[in-house]
């Protein structure tokens, strides 16, 4: 797989390709716009001080990438992984990282209708984003946000939380949020209450998000904005700001997309349905003034940052 893939699927279509992988016998699945490249396992050297999930790093193309023991990130107990021959690179919040695996099965071309969220309670906190139902058979989709978070030691957003400059008069705003991290949902909460938004509501998936715009709007009750992740269950970013931006009583209601991927590919198909802004997630310091942007008319750089 080459880092310089293009993912063919239509804006607003609904749809993704998942990596199917293997790691101890189990399948597990990722999103392929996720991932940079597959290697075979490479030479590391020892990294004092880093997480112990993390066997070592190596030289790829003049960057140095951590090699992460998947296995034994999921389940210390079960032991490290000793015949993984497969390495998946992924690439997103501008990092990459490297996770070793027992093998890269094959690419399952879905509709994000097909994949919904965990049930409560049944797997650990940032460790499963979702559920991939096939016609035989169901994969975990893991959260390597998350998990990317947790081998360094910081949650997705921390330091950048403290940078936003509280505003009263961000109490009148009425911000939806839909991602389908809960780390990522947790951290933006944070953000935007610190920033004085009046009023924060979060969905883990866009169906969720649609169902209750719907409700809003029939109500008269739009929320002020929209921030949405584009790679989620059940309905994608793009398929819901495609609704929302087609209709009437709707479009006028700001969508961002911020999403840990922000290629060319994705930015064309964000402006082909209509999204007011695109934020990667590695840009996290610009949502508040892209915000205020869209709902003052205050120019970005004017925001004090403190």
């Amino acid at each position: 797989m080459s880092d310089k893939k293009e993912i063919l699927l239509d804006s607003g279509t609904n749809e993704m390709e998942a990596l199917i992988f293997r790691l101890k016998g189990q399948e597990y699945g990722v999103n392929v716009a996720k991932i940079h490249e597959l290697i075979t396992p490479p030479v590391t050297r020892s990294l004092p001080g880093s997480s112990p999930s993390v066997t070592g790093v190596f030289r790829l193309r003049d960057e140095n990438i951590a090699l992460v023991d998947l296995a034994f990130h999921l389940n210390p107990e079960e032991g490290r992984l000793e015949n993984g021959n497969t390495v998946i690179i992924t690439a997103f919040n501008g990092k990459k990282t490297a996770f070793l695996v027992d093998s890269a099965d094959h690419i399952e071309r879905v509709s994000w209708d097909q994949i919904v969220p965990p049930a409560d309670g049944l797997v650990n906190e940032g460790g499963i984003t979702g559920i991939l139902q096939l016609t035989d058979r169901i994969v975990p989709m893991l959260d390597f946000e998350a998990i990317q978070g947790q081998i360094v030691g910081r949650p997705w957003g921390e330091l950048e939380s403290e940078k936003v400059a509280h505003a009263d008069m961000r109490g009148a705003f009425n911000i939806y949020v839909v991602d389908d991290s809960s780390v990522v949902r947790k951290s933006l909460f944070a953000i935007l209450e610190d920033a004085g938004v009046g009023q924060i509501t979060m969905f883990n998936n866009g169906e969720e998000a649609w169902r209750s715009i719907c409700q809003a709007s029939t109500a008269g009750l739009l929320p002020s904005l929209m921030i949405s992740d584009i790679e989620m269950p059940q309905m994608d970013g793009f398929t819901l700001t495609k609704r929302i931006k087609e209709t009437p009583a709707m479009r006028h209601m700001p969508v961002v997309l911020f999403s840990s991927i922000v290629s060319q590919d994705s930015l064309h198909k964000g402006h082909q349905v209509g999204a007011d802004a695109q934020i990667s997630k590695s840009e996290l310091i610009k949502l508040i003034p892209t915000i205020d942007h869209l709902l003052l008319n205050d120019e970005p750089e004017n925001l004090k940052i403190g």
